[in-house]
């Protein structure tokens, strides 16, 4: 069961770098122009990636599981945003002194806050 998850997951993370190969492989075995989307093209490798590790789980004679399969693979195919998310969650790439504390501000205490102490200082 986790081989066929490790399996998966590896295929869905191949998917950018196979897409290209699968593509021109298409096209020539169709002998035409292949007038797919970037998205339908990715589902299609995505597909045929995790067609190729259930065939080669099944020949390994793997317990396989459907449902580490589809995690796995989607877990796989969503890899380098989902490392970037996690790696920097509010997608800024700022230095840590920069960013939110975290903590809610009134803006109307700041604002009144500040022009209290521009009447004061005057």
């Amino acid at each position: 069961m986790v081989l066929s998850f490790v399996l998966a997951a590896a295929a869905g993370f191949a998917v950018p770098y196979v897409e290209p190969f699968l593509q021109r492989g298409l096209a020539a075995a169709l002998k035409s122009d292949l007038t797919l989307g970037a998205g339908e093209m990715r589902i299609i490798a995505l597909l045929v990636l995790l067609a190729l590790s259930a065939l080669v789980a099944g020949a390994m004679g793997i317990n396989t599981v459907s449902l580490a399969t589809v995690i796995g693979g989607g877990l796989g195919y969503f890899a380098k945003p989902l490392y970037a998310f996690l790696r920097d969650p509010d997608g800024t790439d700022v230095p840590e002194e920069a960013r939110w504390d975290g903590r809610v501000r009134d803006a109307r205490a700041d604002d009144g806050a500040a022009s209290a102490k521009s009447e004061g200082g005057s």
